[in-house]
């Protein structure tokens, strides 16, 4: 039985504590160092084929981007979106676990069009958090989230673009995240969908839907206390 020990596992879930760690008040930057170096360290016992590979992966990209947002280095944020397309790779299409692949990734390559001004990272996060979304039907806990994420990835392109079409399907998607009659017991989640969903609207000067943004993001203020 001691033969199939997986001798990653331990070294993994402690890289996990130090990225924890770091993320408190009285966390340091060498805690994130250090959890950085144990997911590099726990991925040489993981080989492609191994299992627990593309968790692994998914770890050591969050954790690279905790890095690029604390220092701002692009060759950083490069390996964390070369990290995090191999863990994707790794996904089965259609599965749920893919679905959290495709959400770090997207954000990834959000935060370097936001360096780098590149629309084909834009594009890319957009067609990522699409895929993300699709993947989170109606009832799952994720799929505000998810939806939300879409729609201000699409109100950025909008105004990278100026394309009214990016912006109108921003809209109706952070509206359908914001009163999703199926998405019960976590209306502060909502309440964010409700606010984007206002901003979107006051662009397009739109006092129809700021007012229902609005009214929304009361209800489930209500909801919430």
């Amino acid at each position: 039985a001691l033969s199939h020990f997986d001798h990653s596992r331990p070294t993994h879930n402690l890289a996990r504590a130090y990225r924890a760690l770091a993320s408190l008040s009285f966390g340091t930057p060498e805690d994130l160092d250090k959890s950085i170096a144990l997911f590099r360290e726990a991925l040489h016992g993981r080989p492609v084929g191994h299992a627990g590979r593309p968790y692994t992966l998914d770890s050591l990209a969050l954790a690279l981007l905790d890095r690029f947002e604390r220092d701002g280095h692009d060759e950083v944020l490069n390996e964390c979106i070369s990290v995090q397309f191999e863990a994707l790779t790794l996904r089965v299409p259609g599965t749920l676990k893919r679905y959290s692949s495709l959400t770090n990734l997207s954000m990834a390559l959000r935060a370097r069009f936001e360096v780098t001004h590149n629309p084909h990272d834009l594009d890319a996060c957009i067609s990522h958090a699409r895929e993300s979304a699709s993947l989170c039907p109606p009832g799952h806990p994720d799929r505000c989230v998810q939806l939300r994420n879409l729609a201000a990835a699409l109100q950025l392109r909008s105004g990278s673009s100026g394309s009214q079409n990016d912006l109108q399907e921003a809209l109706c998607i952070a509206r359908d995240a914001a009163t999703d009659p199926m998405d019960v017991g976590q209306p502060h989640k909502r309440i964010t969908s409700a606010l984007l969903w206002a901003d979107i609207a006051r662009s397009r000067n739109d006092m129809t839907e700021i007012l229902g943004a609005y009214r929304t993001c009361m209800q489930l203020l209500q909801e919430s206390l």
